[in-house]
């Protein structure tokens, strides 16, 4: 005869398996993107209209957030310090480089990514072997 302390267990799997889906649902379908362009905008928001620059739109991103690069050419090092989603609108027309003399104390790569979960796609690398040593490197 079933009872509904029989049933509890059953109940709780279910409820773990909803609020599983629920959680991977909700972090995928509510991601924001982020707009950045390699020079910016005077009065960034991280709208397509008034893009952030690269690390001003890593540095303002929320965990899980995607940042879209527009077209263009991207001179700097990036430190990527949380886990999202970086991609270029086109991989041949997004390019990250650094024209620059680091100064001391400064990971010579194009990207630095500090974190987990970070997906990189989309976008091409110029790596100068005089003054960076790599295009991706984690710690």
């Amino acid at each position: 005869m079933k009872t509904p302390l029989n049933d509890m267990p059953k109940m709780k799997l279910r409820l773990s398996f909803l609020l599983l889906f629920l959680t991977v649902f909700c972090t995928a379908a509510f991601s924001q993107i982020v707009y950045v362009s390699p020079t910016g905008s005077t009065t960034p928001d991280g709208s397509i209209a008034d893009p952030y620059t690269l690390s001003e739109g890593i540095l303002n991103a929320a965990p899980g957030n995607i940042i879209r690069m527009a077209t263009g050419t991207y001179d700097g090092l990036v430190v990527i310090d949380k886990p999202l989603t970086i991609e270029g609108v086109d991989s041949s027309n997004a390019k990250v480089t650094y024209s620059n003399t680091p100064g001391g104390g400064v990971t010579p790569a194009l990207f630095k990514v500090a974190a987990k979960n970070v997906t990189i796609e989309n976008i091409s690398f110029h790596v100068d072997l005089t003054k960076t040593s790599s295009a991706i490197i984690t710690s």
